[in-house]
């Protein structure tokens, strides 16, 4: 791909989230979104180098390691992509002048709380991975510039590799399968993660084409309506089965953390309070019932 002027750099626009962001995107602007072959995002020379010859006026950064697992075996490259790469990031765009949206995540959060934690609330990551993006999101706030940072949790879609896809893999080949009872979040499909970004974005374009005033600049939570544990979101995948008339081979037994004994540690309650965004622009997302099942019946896995 030549590189050449565009309104907004999208980086990890072939992701979960970035598939989703590209259409919503390229409705109203020019969107140059470089693949993975094109562009090395460990590469920080090159990203700046990308970045000084198509001077966007906005940078969308859905790149990231997110696999929870392996960013424990592999935490170099979990703060090369989740904290190194936000910082270059934010220092291109305020030396641009531009607009920085960055995606992280509820597990910053320790899992502590008992009610939704809001923006301002402790950060106290159990893992790398929520390391990692918490230091991502203090580099971005350390430059300073012009910048907004979406908190989500649970990301799903119909695309391979998320825990939708992966329940109703499991449901069809397994005699039993364990989910863990005892975490609980928001989740979030990636399609209307996408579609909010979107309306954010139209919002301050109706305001001042971009230029994100100070007071609105930081941090806000967007996530799914409504609230399970891993174990409740498996069986709604599994009922949604059943209501198409399809076969659901495995039991869902409920299990402690400590039994299923991941290689990483996730907080057991990390909902996000999304008052905050709603207040500044007016959006919110619909309950994850809601939207599971027009997921399932898209997936590749159905």
């Amino acid at each position: 791909m030549t590189v050449a002027g565009a309104d907004i750099l999208l980086l990890g626009g072939t992701g979960q989230v970035g598939s989703e962001l590209l259409p919503v995107l390229q409705q109203r602007d020019r969107v140059l979104a470089p693949t993975r072959a094109e562009l090395d995002l460990t590469n920080l020379a090159a990203v700046r180098e990308w970045i000084e010859r198509c001077r966007p006026r906005m940078i969308v950064n859905a790149a990231a390691l997110t696999a929870v697992d392996r960013a424990e075996a592999e935490p170099v490259l979990a703060f090369a992509l989740n904290e190194h790469l936000p910082r270059v990031l934010a220092e291109e765009c305020a030396r641009l002048d531009a607009l920085l949206v960055h995606y992280s995540t509820d597990y910053v959060f320790g899992g502590e709380s008992s009610v939704p934690y809001r923006e301002n609330d402790p950060a106290a990551p159990v893992n790398v991975y929520g390391m990692s993006k918490l230091a991502g999101e203090s580099a971005i706030a350390d430059v300073g510039g012009r910048h907004l940072i979406f908190r989500t949790s649970w990301v799903y879609g119909s695309r391979a590799n998320n825990f939708v896809s992966n329940i109703l893999r499991l449901i069809r080949e397994k005699g039993e399968l364990k989910v863990v009872i005892d975490q609980r979040s928001r989740p979030t499909w990636s399609r209307r993660l996408a579609e909010a970004t979107g309306a954010v974005l139209e919002a301050l374009r109706a305001g001042n084409g971009w230029r994100t005033p100070s007071s609105l600049s930081g941090t806000y939570h967007l996530a799914g309506g409504g609230e399970a544990s891993r174990y409740e979101f498996a069986n709604a995948v599994a009922d949604e089965r059943r209501r198409a008339g399809l076969p659901v081979l495995a039991g869902i037994r409920a299990v402690t953390s400590d039994e299923f004994a991941a290689p990483a540690r996730r907080p057991r309650y990390s909902v996000l309070d999304t008052r905050r965004i709603g207040e500044a622009f007016n959006v919110s997302l619909p309950d994850w019932r809601e939207d599971l099942p027009v997921v399932m019946r898209a997936s590749a896995a159905w």
